[in-house]
């Protein structure tokens, strides 16, 4: 009988152990993931700074740009912004709580796990204007917002007229 119920129970704590350590996985690594945010800033900055350099000489030369071009540089300009800005508004808004003695786990959880999406949406979007890239998978485990950020990155490619066609497949 105690065996049964151990069983039971040991198969219970099986299920939880994943979406737990997950979660908790946010609060570890709340630093690795603003380091990581950063990282792919950086990188989208340099990508939008490459481009822009080439769009500039090409207008020098009298050569079109094509309207995807543009449409991708200001959206990039503006991803950069965002990111920017979510990164100095976690400095400010992630207050210590018991008289400073402690994080606010809340806080550190929501901007950890905010900063993480960021992170991944900003290296898929480093993607899309990748020439040597012609498909793009995501994977994960189920329920993280994989489809989410899919759909929505498809939506901007559609709408910012980045892609010829999108095909999605679950």
């Amino acid at each position: 009988m105690v065996e049964s119920i151990v069983t039971v129970v040991l198969e219970f704590v099986k299920c939880l152990a994943p979406p737990i350590e997950r979660r908790l996985g946010y609060l570890r690594n709340y630093n690795a993931n603003f380091r990581n945010l950063k990282a792919e800033i950086d990188k989208l900055k340099d990508e939008s700074r490459s481009i822009q350099h080439r769009v500039s000489e090409a207008e020098r030369k009298g050569e079109k740009i094509e309207e995807k071009v543009k449409k991708w540089l200001v959206s990039a300009n503006n991803t950069i912004e965002q990111a920017a800005k979510f990164i100095d508004d976690e400095v400010t808004t992630n207050k210590r709580c018991l008289m400073g003695l402690c994080p606010n786990l809340k806080t550190r959880y929501r901007l950890s796990k905010k900063a993480e999406t960021e992170e991944k949406g900003l290296a898929m979007q480093t993607a899309l204007i990748d020439v040597n890239v012609s498909i793009i998978g995501v994977y994960g485990m189920g329920g993280i917002g994989k489809t989410t950020l899919v759909k929505e990155f498809a939506r901007r490619a559609i709408e910012d007229k980045l892609c010829d066609m999108v095909v999605f497949s679950e």
